[in-house]
């Protein structure tokens, strides 16, 4: 390659400016008259030749913009309400009525009790005060209600509720109620979403499908995150786009362990828009990040203090329940001994009924010397639910207490299944009336919940009365009845209390089967209760658990209740081959490809991409072509996905297309958005390699915009970078530069593939670098690369590495370095065998020019011709365009002047379409003569003529050279521009929007896109940065 040197950015000049100003001189002004559009008037005025005028004044104007602005906002109007309708046809699908089931894959059942706020208690007192402290509570984005069990947090938050909501500043409310299950992170959130829908019922957004429905219908591989963080990205875009404000209530937060849950919370609580706010009533101060909250002051309090009854609260509260006078002394006492407690005071308002006297209570209830002791008090009070309470109810009521007592949430089908009677719906309503603790719950279905000190109180009478056995009977029949119900966590789960390892596993392998989500933890926890030796003979629960284990070691590092990272590993390596003996014991082929199939996947993120590829092609010899398994069918794809990947680095187009596409229709079917993402950014490699850069550019584009609504940092910088690649080929530097910033900023955040991402983002600075005369420090960070590299073998790198070898030989070359050249092409030589196709290519090319800049032009030729042959076989247009351009300088090297312009006009050809620009630039002033030859045969072909000139200016320019005068038949500008025309250059040269322009100039974005075309074709240009330069020559900006 020939020397350069160092020179600054520079535009592109293509156009002559005598010419534009000659035809101005050859028109004058003459009178025109027209009628205006708006007040149809008639009009004289003095104008240019060209189109008429269609408003006689600013004003008519202003009116025709108010016009069109109103016809647009009734038509977002029409649009609103039919994605309204589209989203209420959605729901109906995913949220089918009682009893009726949908056809979709089964999304997580929702009990839609937990999402409605209890019903307020009989006795209330007014607690204003308490009230104007809730309402400071709209001032902050996060409100905590922290206080011990019975302190009444429920039932202050939900009279607050009933008081406040006829106030038109009072916000819409969404209620969750949580319980120990919700510790399931796609539960958790599962329900939160469906909560959020009331707030979306207030005002509709039109940010996509609805978070609910995103959250219940996405399909991906098990325990993938995707799903969650796409549908937490758009409630919270939901949330901001609300015009009413919203308040989600979470209610027992205390019950939520998990880490995960915590963390993802803290997200949505930091992201919060301004018209949300959450309220958490808990027990105990929940791991969230409140000392940062606090400082910010983004968080309002209220404690056990705040909620504690005064003396005359509680005075004001015995008044209503009782007739007969309390003394000042049994109110001073009650006050010292419960504190304030709301719960202590309810039951006390049971006991008392039929009695006159506090005292004899309380000396009850209360022993001497134990009021101060908090864990004398709740078993204080566990003895008088008992004694006061269960054993005081018929013996029929006492039974049914007791049994139903290992149940959350009851139901009178549920009952009856359970406990073997037919009337338990009435007997739930009579326990109801009878004020024994039993709490009806919002909704359909008759469900009910015991109070939970009371339930507590009932489970341990019911450990102490009733026998193991008699217990274990009672869960296993509620895990039935939850079966046939379809509820499959919740019949798991009572299988759990009842030690059925053998329905636990029969039901796993059904939830595995539906649910293709479920968390890892989750299902690690379902299947800790058996024993290897049944493992063995489920090899399905063998392969879901390595599965589970596999997942929790690449999203991250397990907490300490988990076993080490080695001990992880080996027991997923135990668990897939348990599962693998066993299918092989059956012959069940299509499972023996799932494991395989796993195996490639787990492989292709840290060990070597041949393993993986050998896992894959294993994986589909044996998984069948269709299956109505949604399991087999995503592994089916990613298979796919990673042989095409493979032919890729061979060379072979011709194959890889084909299963790429493959891969690409089954994913789109699956509705497995992150492996389409991946599946169309390997695509969109194949057109890049194969010269179809638009192509190519389409496909970034479309993943690009897509994974921005998902905030997935690793996809956005994967595909800024691939992007980024297609500006530099287009010269469009600054571009460059902004999508690899920004991608860098990405990879901050990504949780895959950073390495190899930051790897790629450096390497196209190293080239704008280059670009800008700082070849020594470009050169450097190129051969530091190839130091990191050596010896990898993962997918990524060994994608990437060919094109960091060539750039090293390449501006090795323009140093005029050629003994480090030598050394170069000798080392790599070495690695011919491991590194892909694109590899020898480039190692032959630079061969060539090492060749071509020695003089030695014959062996140059012959093995220009070779590889040229090897080329057009595989594919490959972008390479076989850079070995034309170089066969045109070799011929013209050799005096074969004919032979040189036949190959350049051939690249031209091949190229113009596409718009290549650095393929020609990369050759430096050598290309210049040549070009300058060819012009004149290039008279009858004014697209192909332009493009030469752009590359010849723009070469000229940016070596340095000066620019020699151009005939006349050689300007760009071939036919005049109109006025509305020149308008539309101007402003698209000042970077506006097709939309933007059809504003401004009171015109409709197709009549503008017409003018874009117009342009293109007169100017001989291909794109907005070209129409810049094209806006400058004529002096538009």
């Amino acid at each position: 390659m020939p020397d350069r040197e160092p020179f600054p950015q520079q535009t592109v000049h293509v156009f002559g400016q005598a010419e534009q100003e000659a035809y101005m001189r050859t028109i004058s002004m003459r009178e025109v008259t027209f009628t205006c559009e708006v007040c149809h008037k008639s009009t004289t005025q003095q104008r240019y030749p060209g189109p008429l005028p269609r408003y006689c004044s600013p004003e008519c104007q202003a009116t025709r913009a108010r016009a069109l602005n109103e016809t647009r906002v009734r038509k977002q109007r029409e649009k609103r309400q039919a994605m309204r309708e589209a989203r209420s046809k959605v729901l109906e699908v995913i949220r089918p009525s009682h009893g009726e089931k949908s056809s979709s894959y089964p999304a997580l059942p929702l009990l839609l009790t937990k999402l409605s706020s209890p019903r307020l208690p009989p006795l209330l007192i007014e607690r204003a005060h308490l009230l104007s402290q809730l309402d400071r509570a709209l001032l902050h984005a996060v409100t905590l209600l922290q206080a011990p069990a019975g302190f009444g947090k429920t039932t202050v938050v939900n009279q607050w509720i009933n008081a406040r909501s006829g106030h038109d500043a009072f916000p819409a409310i969404a209620w969750v109620s949580l319980d120990a299950g919700d510790n399931d992170l796609f539960r958790f959130w599962h329900y939160v979403m469906a909560a959020c829908e009331a707030l979306q019922r207030h005002e509709e957004s039109e940010s996509g499908p609805s978070t609910f429905a995103l959250l219940t219908s996405g399909i991906q591989l098990p325990f993938a995150s995707h799903t969650l963080e796409e549908a937490l990205t758009l409630l919270l875009n939901m949330l901001s786009h609300q015009g009413n404000s919203g308040l989600l209530i979470l209610d027992d937060y205390h019950v939520i362990t998990e880490p995960r849950v915590h963390e993802s919370l803290a997200f949505f609580l930091d992201h919060l828009p301004k018209t949300a706010h959450v309220l958490m009533l808990s027990r105990v101060e929940p791991p969230l990040p409140f000392l940062r909250w606090r400082v910010k002051g983004a968080i309002y309090e209220l404690h056990t203090t705040d909620l504690c009854f005064s003396p005359e609260e509680t005075a004001a509260f015995l008044s209503q329940a009782f007739s007969a006078p309390i003394s000042d002394a049994a109110l001073k006492q009650l006050d010292a001994s419960l504190g304030g407690w709301a719960a202590g005071l309810r039951l006390l308002s049971l006991a008392l009924q039929g009695r006159q006297s506090i005292h004899s209570l309380a000396q009850a209830v209360f022993p001497p010397d134990s009021y101060a002791d908090s864990s004398l008090l709740h078993r204080s009070l566990f003895d008088y639910f008992v004694t006061e309470i269960v054993e005081t109810q018929p013996e029929s009521i006492q039974r049914f207490l007791l049994e139903t007592s290992v149940l959350s949430r009851l139901n009178g089908p549920l009952c009856d299944a359970v406990i073997g009677n037919k009337n338990s719906a009435a007997q739930l309503e009579a326990i109801a009336r009878a004020g024994l603790f039993l709490e009806a719950l919002e909704g359909s279905g008759g469900w009910y919940r015991y109070h939970t000190l009371f339930a507590e109180a009932l489970r341990r009478e019911a450990g102490r009365r009733l026998s193991d056995e008699t217990l274990s009977a009672l869960s296993k029949r509620s895990s039935s009845w939850y079966e046939q119900q379809g509820m499959l966590s919740e019949a798991i789960e009572a299988s759990l209390l009842a030690r059925d390892v053998a329905q636990i596993a029969r039901l796993v392998e059904r939830i595995a089967a539906q649910e293709p989500v479920y968390d890892a933890k989750t299902m690690l926890r379902w299947l800790e209760p058996i024993p290897e030796a049944m493992l063995r003979e489920y090899p399905m629960l063998c392969f879901i658990s390595a599965i589970a284990y596999q997942a929790l070691e690449e999203e991250h590092s397990l907490s300490e209740e988990f076993s080490s990272h080695e001990g992880r590993s080996s027991r997923s390596g135990t668990l897939l081959q348990l599962a693998e003996e066993g299918w092989r014991r059956q012959g069940n082929l299509p499972w023996l490809g799932a494991i395989q199939a796993s195996q490639a996947i787990s492989t292709l993120e840290q060990g070597p991409f041949s393993l993986a590829l050998e896992y894959a092609q294993q994986a589909l010899a044996l998984l069948p072509q269709e299956d109505l398994d949604i399991r087999m069918r995503i592994w089916h794809s990613a298979c796919l996905l990673l042989v095409g990947m493979e032919k890729l680095l061979e060379g072979s187009l011709s194959e890889a297309r084909p299963l790429i596409l493959d891969a690409l229709v089954r994913s789109q079917v699956l509705g497995y958005s992150y492996l389409t993402h991946q599946v169309r950014l390997t695509l969109g490699r194949s057109y890049q390699l194969a010269g179809e850069y638009h192509q190519a550019q389409a496909l970034y584009r479309q993943v690009l915009s897509e994974v921005r609504a998902q905030e997935d940092h690793e996809l956005m910088a994967d595909a800024l970078l691939s992007l980024a690649w297609l500006l530099f080929e287009w010269n469009d530097l600054a571009a460059v530069e902004q999508q690899v910033q920004e991608a860098v900023e990405h990879i901050r955040f990504a949780r895959h593939q950073k390495q190899e991402l930051h790897e790629r983002a450096t390497f196209q600075l190293s080239l704008l670098q280059y670009v800008r005369g700082q070849t020594t420090e470009a050169l450097r960070q190129l051969t530091a690369q190839l130091t990191r590299f050596h010896n990898s073998s993962a997918s990524g790198i060994l994608e990437f590495l060919p094109y960091v070898v060539d750039w090293q030989g390449r501006l090795l070359l323009a140093n005029g370095n050629l003994e480090a050249v030598e050394r170069h092409l000798e080392a790599q030589a070495h690695n011919q065998e491991r590194l892909p196709f694109i590899h020898y290519l480039g190692t032959h090319i630079l061969t060539s020019r090492l060749l071509l800049e020695r003089g030695e032009v014959e062996a140059a030729l012959i093995q220009l011709e070779h590889l040229h042959s090897n080329v057009l076989a595989q594919q490959h247009q972008y390479y076989m365009l850079e070995i034309q351009l170089l066969l045109a300088l070799a011929h013209a090297a050799s005096k074969e002047n004919q032979q040189a312009q036949h190959h350049l006009r051939q690249t031209l050809t091949q190229a113009v379409n596409e718009g290549f620009i650095r393929l020609f630039l990369n050759e430096g002033k050598g290309l210049v003569p040549l070009l300058r030859s060819l012009l004149p045969t290039l008279q009858k072909d004014k697209k192909l003529r332009s493009y030469a000139l752009i590359i010849l200016r723009t070469i000229t320019q940016s070596a340095g050279l000066p620019i020699a005068p151009v005939a006349d038949s050689d300007n760009l500008l071939f036919e005049p521009l109109s006025i509305q025309e020149q308008r539309v250059l101007r402003l698209l040269a000042a970077g506006w929007t097709n939309k933007d322009i059809a504003e401004e100039l009171i015109v409709s974005v197709n009549t503008v896109k017409d003018h874009v075309k117009h342009l293109y074709r007169k100017l001989g240009i291909n794109n907005r940065l070209q129409a810049g330069e094209a806006a400058r020559h004529l002096k538009l900006l």
